[in-house]
């Protein structure tokens, strides 16, 4: 009676209904043991994420604070040595200066300093 013999779906639904009519804990065990292992395959083969910093990870977007912040790191970025807007005009003729230095250091070095020091009075506007 439990052998399924290629019928169709009614001998199928028969064989289902008699094995749950059956062997009702076997079928209810088998079921729980195929979700226990379902729900706990993520938690064995996955890293938890670490939460020890709140704000790690975590940026606002389209937001007062976010334009604010997305300002503020374009002033950072643009007054460092070499930004366009350099606290001190002198600074960005020195670094560049050595940059140049070290890229040309055969003969070409006095035409080099020409370049530097024509790009300095433009950043600087004297």
């Amino acid at each position: 009676m439990y052998a399924c013999s290629g019928g169709g779906f009614e001998e199928r639904t028969k064989l289902y209904s008699h094995l749950l009519a059956e062997h009702p804990y076997t079928v209810l065990f088998s079921v729980a043991l195929v979700f226990v292992t379902i729900i706990s395959l993520p938690f064995i083969t996955h890293k938890f994420p670490d939460f020890s910093d709140p704000q790690l990870g975590f940026e606002s977007r389209g937001t007062i604070v976010s334009s604010r912040l997305t300002a503020w790191d374009n002033l950072v970025e643009a007054t460092r040595t070499s930004g366009p807007l350099t606290l001190n005009p002198s600074e960005l003729y020195h670094h560049e200066e050595k940059i140049y230095k070290r890229l040309f250091s055969d003969g070409r070095k006095k035409k080099n300093r020409i370049k530097v020091k024509a790009r300095s009075t433009i950043y600087s506007g004297y």
